[in-house]
Protein backbone atom coordinates (compact mmCIF):
# COMPACT_ATOMS: atom_id res chain seq x y z
CA UNK A 1 0.00 0.00 0.00
CA UNK A 2 1.35 3.11 -1.25
CA UNK A 3 2.45 5.48 2.19
CA UNK A 4 -0.03 8.30 3.00
CA UNK A 5 1.28 12.03 2.84
CA UNK A 6 2.37 13.32 6.41
CA UNK A 7 -0.61 16.36 7.45
CA UNK A 8 0.82 19.34 7.80
CA UNK A 9 1.12 20.60 11.25
CA UNK A 10 -1.47 23.07 12.45
CA UNK A 11 1.00 25.27 13.90
CA UNK A 12 1.69 26.02 10.84
CA UNK A 13 -1.46 26.67 9.50
CA UNK A 14 -1.32 24.37 7.28
CA UNK A 15 1.63 25.54 4.99
CA UNK A 16 4.18 22.94 5.15
CA UNK A 17 6.55 25.54 3.77
CA UNK A 18 5.92 27.90 6.86
CA UNK A 19 9.25 26.44 9.41
CA UNK A 20 8.33 26.66 13.43
CA UNK A 21 10.72 27.52 15.76
CA UNK A 22 11.59 25.62 19.02
CA UNK A 23 10.90 28.06 21.83
CA UNK A 24 13.87 27.36 24.39
CA UNK A 25 13.77 30.01 26.57
CA UNK A 26 11.19 32.41 28.58
CA UNK A 27 8.29 34.25 26.28
CA UNK A 28 8.06 37.97 26.56
CA UNK A 29 5.75 38.46 29.20
CA UNK A 30 6.63 35.99 31.17
CA UNK A 31 9.31 36.05 33.16
CA UNK A 32 11.46 37.64 30.65
CA UNK A 33 10.06 40.79 31.83
CA UNK A 34 12.30 40.85 35.40
CA UNK A 35 15.34 40.41 32.62
CA UNK A 36 17.58 43.31 32.00
CA UNK A 37 20.17 44.01 29.60
CA UNK A 38 23.76 45.21 30.33
CA UNK A 39 25.34 46.81 27.12
CA UNK A 40 28.92 47.57 26.89
CA UNK A 41 31.35 49.42 24.64
CA UNK A 42 34.93 49.76 24.85
CA UNK A 43 35.93 53.53 24.47
CA UNK A 44 39.04 54.53 21.74
CA UNK A 45 40.24 56.45 25.50
CA UNK A 46 40.41 52.19 26.79
CA UNK A 47 38.01 52.71 29.02
CA UNK A 48 34.56 50.07 29.03
CA UNK A 49 31.05 52.06 29.57
CA UNK A 50 27.85 49.82 30.18
CA UNK A 51 24.35 50.20 30.49
CA UNK A 52 21.69 48.55 31.93
CA UNK A 53 18.03 48.74 29.77
CA UNK A 54 14.59 47.15 30.32
CA UNK A 55 13.58 47.69 26.76
CA UNK A 56 15.24 49.49 23.27
CA UNK A 57 14.78 52.78 24.52
CA UNK A 58 14.10 52.68 28.67
CA UNK A 59 16.44 52.56 31.23
CA UNK A 60 17.08 49.62 33.76
CA UNK A 61 16.17 50.99 37.38
CA UNK A 62 19.35 50.99 38.86
CA UNK A 63 19.50 53.66 41.63
CA UNK A 64 19.87 51.00 44.44
CA UNK A 65 22.90 49.88 42.57
CA UNK A 66 24.53 53.68 42.19
CA UNK A 67 23.36 54.22 45.91
CA UNK A 68 25.55 51.44 47.19
CA UNK A 69 28.48 51.77 45.08
CA UNK A 70 28.79 55.48 45.84
CA UNK A 71 28.30 54.59 49.70
CA UNK A 72 30.69 52.29 50.00
CA UNK A 73 33.33 52.03 47.06
CA UNK A 74 35.85 53.75 49.28
CA UNK A 75 35.45 51.55 51.76
CA UNK A 76 34.49 48.34 50.67
CA UNK A 77 35.52 45.84 47.87
CA UNK A 78 32.44 46.63 45.79
CA UNK A 79 34.69 48.28 43.04
CA UNK A 80 36.85 45.36 42.40
CA UNK A 81 34.16 43.16 42.69
CA UNK A 82 32.05 44.89 40.30
CA UNK A 83 34.58 45.66 38.16
CA UNK A 84 33.60 49.65 38.00
CA UNK A 85 35.39 52.74 38.62
CA UNK A 86 32.00 54.68 38.60
CA UNK A 87 28.57 55.27 38.23
CA UNK A 88 28.22 58.08 35.99
CA UNK A 89 25.35 59.40 33.90
CA UNK A 90 25.62 58.35 30.14
CA UNK A 91 25.70 61.11 27.63
CA UNK A 92 22.54 62.53 25.77
CA UNK A 93 23.81 60.93 22.20
CA UNK A 94 21.23 62.59 19.96
CA UNK A 95 23.10 65.97 20.52
CA UNK A 96 26.39 65.81 21.46
CA UNK A 97 27.19 69.00 21.88
CA UNK A 98 24.66 70.05 24.57
CA UNK A 99 26.48 67.75 26.97
CA UNK A 100 23.64 66.76 28.81
CA UNK A 101 22.10 63.71 30.57
CA UNK A 102 20.35 61.04 28.78
CA UNK A 103 16.66 60.56 30.02
CA UNK A 104 16.14 57.04 30.97
CA UNK A 105 12.86 56.70 29.00
CA UNK A 106 11.20 58.96 25.98
CA UNK A 107 10.15 62.33 28.08
CA UNK A 108 11.93 61.26 31.48
CA UNK A 109 13.06 63.69 33.73
CA UNK A 110 15.68 61.01 35.26
CA UNK A 111 19.06 59.92 33.78
CA UNK A 112 20.23 57.12 32.27
CA UNK A 113 23.10 55.99 33.87
CA UNK A 114 26.24 54.11 33.00
CA UNK A 115 28.22 51.83 35.03
CA UNK A 116 33.05 52.89 34.16
CA UNK A 117 35.11 50.42 33.72
CA UNK A 118 38.99 51.39 33.63
CA UNK A 119 40.43 49.00 31.31
CA UNK A 120 42.74 46.16 33.39
CA UNK A 121 45.45 43.53 31.20
CA UNK A 122 42.88 40.91 29.81
CA UNK A 123 39.58 43.00 30.24
CA UNK A 124 37.70 42.62 26.93
CA UNK A 125 33.76 43.52 26.50
CA UNK A 126 31.97 40.33 27.19
CA UNK A 127 34.30 40.13 30.24
CA UNK A 128 33.35 42.99 31.70
CA UNK A 129 29.81 43.23 30.54
CA UNK A 130 29.19 39.52 31.59
CA UNK A 131 30.87 40.46 35.57
CA UNK A 132 28.73 43.90 36.10
CA UNK A 133 25.60 41.23 34.97
CA UNK A 134 26.72 39.07 37.54
CA UNK A 135 27.52 41.52 40.31
CA UNK A 136 23.91 42.93 39.64
CA UNK A 137 22.13 40.21 39.95
CA UNK A 138 24.00 39.02 42.82
CA UNK A 139 23.44 42.42 44.49
CA UNK A 140 19.85 42.51 44.00
CA UNK A 141 19.48 38.71 45.05
CA UNK A 142 20.68 40.18 48.52
CA UNK A 143 20.21 43.27 49.29
CA UNK A 144 17.78 44.48 51.68
CA UNK A 145 16.70 47.44 48.75
CA UNK A 146 14.71 44.76 46.32
CA UNK A 147 13.32 43.00 49.78
CA UNK A 148 9.83 44.52 49.06
CA UNK A 149 9.59 43.32 45.51
CA UNK A 150 7.82 40.55 44.52
CA UNK A 151 10.14 39.85 41.78
CA UNK A 152 14.08 40.75 41.92
CA UNK A 153 15.46 42.26 39.06
CA UNK A 154 18.10 39.66 36.61
CA UNK A 155 20.84 41.02 34.50
CA UNK A 156 22.36 39.32 31.71
CA UNK A 157 25.21 40.25 29.19
CA UNK A 158 23.57 41.45 25.84
CA UNK A 159 25.94 40.41 23.36
CA UNK A 160 24.76 42.55 20.39
CA UNK A 161 26.75 45.43 18.88
CA UNK A 162 25.38 49.06 20.02
CA UNK A 163 24.88 52.27 18.23
CA UNK A 164 28.18 51.39 16.45
CA UNK A 165 30.63 48.81 15.56
CA UNK A 166 33.18 51.83 15.32
CA UNK A 167 35.44 53.17 18.45
CA UNK A 168 34.46 56.33 19.71
CA UNK A 169 35.83 59.24 22.12
CA UNK A 170 34.83 58.94 25.90
CA UNK A 171 33.18 62.30 25.69
CA UNK A 172 30.54 60.29 23.22
CA UNK A 173 29.33 58.39 26.38
CA UNK A 174 30.29 60.66 29.34
CA UNK A 175 29.44 63.86 30.07
CA UNK A 176 32.31 66.71 29.83
CA UNK A 177 32.93 67.22 33.24
CA UNK A 178 32.75 63.23 33.74
CA UNK A 179 35.47 62.77 30.85
CA UNK A 180 37.80 64.84 33.08
CA UNK A 181 37.63 63.22 36.10
CA UNK A 182 38.15 59.85 34.51
CA UNK A 183 41.42 61.18 32.54
CA UNK A 184 42.53 62.53 36.12
CA UNK A 185 41.93 59.16 37.60
CA UNK A 186 43.97 57.87 34.58
CA UNK A 187 46.30 60.13 34.02
CA UNK A 188 46.69 62.29 37.30
CA UNK A 189 49.96 61.48 38.78
CA UNK A 190 51.44 63.73 35.00
CA UNK A 191 51.97 67.25 34.79
CA UNK A 192 49.67 69.16 33.10
CA UNK A 193 51.86 70.91 30.69
CA UNK A 194 53.07 67.63 29.38
CA UNK A 195 49.26 65.96 29.00
CA UNK A 196 48.19 69.18 26.81
CA UNK A 197 50.68 68.45 24.38
CA UNK A 198 49.53 64.67 24.24
CA UNK A 199 47.08 65.16 21.00
CA UNK A 200 46.30 61.29 20.60
CA UNK A 201 45.13 60.62 24.59
CA UNK A 202 43.08 64.39 24.30
CA UNK A 203 41.42 63.05 20.94
CA UNK A 204 40.71 59.66 22.40
CA UNK A 205 39.00 61.12 25.49
CA UNK A 206 37.41 64.42 24.19
CA UNK A 207 36.84 63.68 20.60
CA UNK A 208 39.41 66.46 19.57
CA UNK A 209 43.00 67.87 21.40
CA UNK A 210 41.83 71.23 21.38
CA UNK A 211 38.42 70.48 23.22
CA UNK A 212 40.39 68.57 25.55
CA UNK A 213 42.80 71.33 26.54
CA UNK A 214 40.06 73.66 26.47
CA UNK A 215 37.94 71.94 29.27
CA UNK A 216 41.14 70.38 31.16
CA UNK A 217 42.40 73.77 31.94
CA UNK A 218 39.04 74.79 32.87
CA UNK A 219 38.38 72.14 35.56
CA UNK A 220 42.12 71.02 36.38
Amino acid sequence: MPKQPKKPSQASNGNPYIKKSVTTGPIAGGTSRWVNKIHTIKSKADVFVSWASKGPSTASFTKPFKTHFNQNASTSDVSQTWGVAAVMPRRDFNDLEADTSLPGAPDAIWQWDAFVTVAGDGDTVESVGKNIAASLTDFAMTSVAFNGQKHKPKFVYNPRPVESQEAMPLSHFLLDRDVVEVFKSVYGENEMDVLLQQEDILENFFGSADKGRTVLIGTW
